[in-house]
């Protein structure tokens, strides 16, 4: 077990020395995280996870309880636990 902590702890300091050498530390994104980054902030900023706009009447449906509105996002179907 001591072999291989030091092992691993050799693997580690050599990744540290490598990435020391581009001026990077192991907390710095690799260019696919940047990548994934820029990509889901460009969809946040363009609105693609903003909720569809409603007029005044149908939203405050929605946030009533009871009605149409309320039965569609709470009424689901319960699994049946007896049948499994």
């Amino acid at each position: 077990a001591r072999r291989e902590n030091e092992l691993l702890q050799t693997h580690i300091d050599e990744r540290q020395i490598e990435l020391a050498a581009h001026g990077l530390t192991e907390r710095s994104p690799t260019p696919a995280q940047e990548a994934r980054t820029k990509h889901f902030e460009h969809l946040r900023k363009s609105g693609f996870y903003r909720r569809p706009w409603l007029p005044l009447g149908d939203y405050i449906a929605s946030k009533k309880k009871g009605g149409e509105a309320y039965a569609k996002k709470h009424d689901k179907p319960r699994p049946n636990i007896l049948a499994a």
